[in-house]
C-alpha cells in the first residue's frame, strides 16, 4: 500500500495551521517527511502520527481547548524560541 505524499500547503491545511508553521515542524523534525524531487512532502499517515503525540499542539491552532494548550506552549521550555514566545504573549493580551 502506497501512502500519498502531501505538499506542505495541503498537509498544513489538514492540520489546520499556516504553511510556515508546518515548514518549521519539518525543519525541526517534529513531523515525519519525505523528499520528492528535492521538495519536502508529508505522508498522510505522518499527519495522524503528529496529531496523536501528546506534545502535539494541534488543538492550539483552532483554539478548541480554550487556549490552555497555547498557555502550555508559552511556558514550556524548548517548545518555542524566545522571539516566538514574546510575539505570542503580546498577541494573547
Amino acid at each position: 500500500m502506497q501512502v500519498e505524499a502531501l505538499r506542505a500547503s495541503e498537509a498544513a491545511r489538514r492540520l489546520g495551521m499556516p504553511t510556515k508553521d508546518l515548514v518549521r515542524l519539518i525543519y525541526d523534525r517534529n513531523i515525519r517527511y519525505i523528499m520528492v524531487d528535492g521538495i519536502a512532502h508529508v505522508p498522510e499517515d505522518a499527519i495522524e502520527e503528529y496529531r496523536s503525540r501528546p506534545s502535539s499542539c494541534a488543538s492550539t491552532v483552532d483554539g478548541a481547548d480554550g487556549g490552555g494548550r497555547l498557555l502550555e506552549m508559552l511556558f514550556t521550555p524548548g517548545v518555542l524560541d524566545l522571539a516566538d514566545r514574546d510575539v505570542m504573549r503580546s498577541a494573547w493580551r
